[in-house]
Parts: C-alpha cells; sequence; structure tokens
C-alpha cells in the first residue's frame, strides 16, 4: 500500500521506447541497443520499441543531442502501471551500463539514475507548468 491507502501494483516489466530520430543517433546506438535487449530479454515482460522522436520538432532540435528513451513500467498483463519517463540524453558507455543496470534492476524509478540521465525528463515537466 502505498501512503495515500492504494495497493501500488508490482512492476513485472517495462516498455523501452529508442528515439531514433537524429538528434538521438550517435557513436552509442550500437552499444545502447545491445544494452536495451539484453535488459528487455532479461524481464518477463520487457518490450523494446524504437520510433521517432516523440517529443515533437522544436524540442528535438533545441535540446541536448544524444540517445532518449522513454520507459514504461507494466504489469504481468503489459498493462502500464506508472508514468513513463524520459531517459537521457546518454552521453557515454557508462551511461549505456547505468541504464542497463537500473532497467535490470526493474524498478523504474528514475532518481535511481544519475542526475544528468534526468535532465530532459526535469526539462519536459516544466514545459508542461510553464
Amino acid at each position: 500500500m502505498t501512503a495515500h491507502g492504494r495497493v501500488e501494483r508490482r512492476a513485472e516489466g517495462c516498455t523501452v521506447v529508442l528515439c531514433t530520430a537524429s538528434a538521438c543517433r550517435s557513436e552509442l546506438h550500437a552499444p545502447l541497443m545491445s544494452a536495451l535487449r539484453a535488459a528487455v530479454r532479461s524481464s518477463t515482460h520487457g518490450m523494446l520499441v524504437t520510433t521517432g522522436c516523440r517529443l515533437g520538432p522544436l524540442a528535438c532540435h533545441t535540446r541536448e543531442h544524444g540517445p532518449l528513451l522513454m520507459v514504461q513500467p507494466c504489469d504481468q498483463h503489459r498493462q502500464p502501471i506508472g508514468c513513463a519517463v524520459l531517459v537521457g540524453p546518454l552521453r557515454s558507455e557508462p551511461d549505456v551500463a547505468a541504464v542497463e543496470a537500473w532497467l535490470r534492476g526493474g524498478r523504474y524509478d528514475l532518481a535511481l539514475l544519475p542526475g544528468h540521465l534526468r535532465t530532459t525528463h526535469r526539462a519536459a515537466h516544466a514545459a508542461v507548468r510553464n
């Protein structure tokens, strides 16, 4: 139960959405794809999706370049059980390793990632409030 009296469902997996737009393409693409595939395969109910930019053209062209992910926790029926979070931009092999470990951990709590990998998520949420 949460502090608000709601029953919290446990994440059994997640959907990982990898942006393949030009702002997200870098030399990290191959190692990132390999790490994401491994992490998703280790999850009972994980799924990896590649797509174009989900942020829109203005946000895509004005943000820092580097791979960006969207992660949506799900239950055993692949139903969403929490908010989707934006992760990135990823800049280095240690960033890829941190994201892989975070996904394998199965908690999908953005606070468990290094601060620089939460930049886009914070900026997107701040823009909504403006």
